[in-house]
């Protein structure tokens, strides 16, 4: 992401333990580093964010590591999220999680309905206070054709 002569890049690392092991990706926004980790699941992710000038050309290649660096404080911590980043994750996980609870109480349903049904009830906010989860599970279902 590029603000003025500042550009931000995300990128997506795997770490055995301390030591740098393999790039996996350079992202323009965070979303898209956490998106491309969730799809592509393995040990080790770690997110580190650079921000660097533009017409700093000398130091560009600073921010490159080599095999086997240590992880310095560029790397996320969960205190470094911004509210919206910590946001983000949480309803990622919580999606996954109700799209798991669907998938075990209906175990035929097509997975674009499942994903639906997930999306509407974490960030659609079609759920009834006064019913418990699994009746509001079952409402959206409902809501969402025969089964």
């Amino acid at each position: 992401m590029r603000h003025g002569n500042y550009e931000t890049d995300y990128y997506l690392e795997k770490y055995n333990g301390n030591k740098f092991v393999s790039d996996e990706g350079v992202f323009s926004d965070f979303k898209s580093a956490v998106e491309y980790a969730r799809q592509n699941p393995a040990e080790g992710y770690k997110i580190r964010k650079v921000t660097f000038d533009v017409n700093d050309v000398e130091h560009i290649n600073d921010i490159i590591w080599e095999e086997g660096d240590k992880v310095d404080d560029n790397i996320f911590t969960y205190e470094s999220l911004t509210d919206e980043e910590r946001d983000y994750i949480y309803r990622k996980v919580w999606k996954d999680h109700v799209k798991e609870d669907v998938k075990n109480m209906y175990e035929d349903m097509d997975e674009g309905r499942v994903e639906r049904i997930a999306e509407m009830y974490v960030n659609e906010g079609e759920y009834d206070c006064n019913l418990s989860y699994w009746s509001n599970l079952e409402n959206l279902v409902s809501s969402t054709g025969s089964f």
